[in-house]
């Protein structure tokens, strides 16, 4: 390769012998299928989150308890295991939340267990009002979630004893008013004999301001500081917009969080679509692992049907092969294992950047302009 046999043949010299290096043993990087990356994280996240069961044995004697910790680190799975084992005892046990999409989830959980019962707070007041034939305002209002349904929640409960619960746990309750917390309690058959369970975010960011019911129940000396449910990339971002006792991530280190950098808001669901088509097509991932939120309020009408050729569907109607389109306030509670964020010059709010960059157990991306991209903290 040195030396030619004739005149006209030269030495290949130093970009000749790259040449042939680039053609003969090229450099390349082999990655695996996402779709195989996604899978294996989730099963980790899936353990993870069922060994937390073991907390509940360990709290089997407090009758009433307050159990904080901050998102992915398995408070619903825990305050539906506990449901479900109270039900399973013959207890009459209530399993409520504020979200509505959320207590819609929460039902599928419970099917086929007698005596319990899952709700949202207001649907479940409504439920008991109607029954037992208590008035209701007709004007829809504050006031009319703030104080008519609570109280009439409590008078039902009066009229017909039959309704009160042996068990009630609360889900998220950090956004319960303390007159909501009371109501419920009122609702409980034998205070002396009845238990009460409040699971809550910590996170001293959110929502309601109202903390004087739950600081006076007894505090768990089991604090939920792992997160189970997001990656540790995921954790990464949401970490910044946490304020409650620290969370140590606990799952696996997962896919970079992507950036889908468009001119503008309103590019940013193209620029979605056309990536989700993309994995799709490819079969890494299917529609029901799928969520796309907004950060900015959209009525209905304006939801799309489909997305990248799939049906889509609300996230208090989820369906196995629908992509669920809905905005990041009513997904709240809520996770998929791959969520897609839009409308980011809605997220300015920090609870709500919050609660938005945690929904997300494996696979992340944020849509948007490059700055709000990185006022979300990432970079």
């Amino acid at each position: 390769m040195t030396e030619g046999s004739e005149t006209r043949e030269s030495p290949l010299g130093v970009d000749g012998l790259r040449a042939l290096e680039e053609l003969l043993a090229s450099h390349f990087e082999l990655k695996a299928h996402i779709g195989m990356s996604l899978a294996d994280d989730a099963r980790i996240i899936e353990r993870l989150t069922a060994e937390q069961a073991w907390i509940l044995d360990s709290l089997a004697d407090n009758k009433e308890m307050a159990i904080s910790g901050g998102a992915g680190s398995g408070k619903t799975v825990l305050a539906v295991e506990k449901a479900v084992r109270s039900a399973a005892e013959g207890r009459r046990t209530l399993l409520t939340c504020f979200n509505a999409p959320l207590a819609a989830y929460l039902r599928t959980l419970c099917e086929g267990h007698d005596g319990l019962v899952a709700a949202s707070f207001h649907s479940l007041c409504r439920t008991f009002a109607k029954k037992t034939g208590v008035n209701m305002p007709s004007e829809v209002d504050q006031t009319l979630f703030d104080r008519a349904l609570p109280e009439a929640l409590v008078e039902a409960v009066s009229r017909d004893p039959s309704l009160c619960f042996e068990t009630i746990i609360v889900d998220e309750g950090q956004d319960f008013l303390d007159s909501w917390l009371h109501a419920l309690r009122l609702t409980i058959k034998d205070p002396e004999a009845g238990h009460f369970y409040v699971f809550y975010d910590d996170n001293q960011r959110l929502f309601s301001p109202e903390r004087g019911f739950i600081d006076a129940l007894p505090v768990s000396s089991i604090a939920l500081t792992r997160n189970l449910r997001n990656t540790r990339r995921i954790h990464a971002l949401m970490a910044k917009w946490y304020e409650g006792r620290r969370s140590t991530p606990t799952g696996p280190e997962g896919e970079p969080v992507g950036s889908l950098v468009c001119s503008n808001g309103e590019a940013a669901f193209s620029r979605v679509s056309e990536r989700i088509s993309q994995l799709l097509s490819s079969g890494q991932v299917s529609p029901g692992q799928i969520a796309v939120l907004l950060g900015t309020g959209r009525s209905s009408s304006e939801m799309p049907d489909k997305i990248a050729g799939r049906p889509t569907c609300r996230s208090d109607d989820i369906r196995p092969d629908h992509i669920v389109f809905d905005t990041v306030r009513r997904f709240k509670g809520l996770s998929r294992p791959c969520v897609f964020l839009i409308g980011l010059e809605g997220l300015t709010d920090p609870d709500l950047i919050y609660v938005a960059t945690s929904r997300a157990n494996v696979l992340l991306e944020l849509a948007g302009t490059s700055e709000d991209i990185a006022r979300l903290g990432h970079k």
